[in-house]
């Protein structure tokens, strides 16, 4: 009831200052045209808006994407080794005479074709392949911290491992050649 008597004291204070007088000919059609040009600006300019951000998050996203995939990159073709002969030199050392040693191996077993052979080949490969990845591991030990030299024991006996592995396998291969020789020759 308060409302309703501080809003008719408002209108008997402002008796007499309303405009009451009519607006020109064609104001509503000014008003009009006025109110349409800046309705079509605004959307206008919102969607050059959008556009523009869209543009913008596109060109930041694929900076992001080149910058990440430049580290990934780089930290894949970083050899490991590089880190561990830094690290301790003797390691990286006695890495790659075993691993040219081993490589030399491999190619040896790889070149053996004949299908009696085939499915030992395949196997040892596969023994090789694990063994190389309990190698990877000895390494990220030594370069984390742990007990250096149960762990540079642990890395020489992968590489005999792996060494007496091949051997093993070239000498099985030879025996099977030499019995299917003599089978052939009975």
């Amino acid at each position: 009831m308060r409302e309703k008597n501080d809003l008719d004291s408002l209108f008997r204070n402002l008796n007499g200052a309303f405009d009451l007088e009519q607006p020109r000919n064609g104001h509503e059609q000014r008003f009009e045209v006025k109110l349409k040009a800046l309705h079509q600006k605004t959307d206008f300019s919102i969607i050059r808006w959008i556009v523009n951000s869209r543009i913008q998050m596109a060109v930041a996203a694929s900076l992001i994407l080149m910058v990440a995939l430049s580290v990934l990159y780089r930290s894949a073709s970083a050899p490991e080794e590089t880190s561990l002969s830094a690290y301790a030199p003797e390691i990286s050392a006695t890495s790659a005479y075993f691993g040219d040693l081993i490589n030399s191996k491999v190619v040896l077993l790889k070149s053996e074709n004949a299908q009696q052979v085939r499915p030992v080949v395949e196997a040892a490969l596969n023994q090789l392949k694990d063994l190389e990845s309990d190698y990877r591991v000895l390494e990220k030990d030594v370069l984390d911290g742990g007990n250096t030299e149960l762990i540079l024991h642990a890395m020489l006996r992968n590489f005999q491992t792996r060494l007496s592995l091949i051997e093993s396998v070239l000498r099985q291969i030879e025996l099977l050649k030499e019995t299917q020789n003599d089978e052939q020759i009975l």
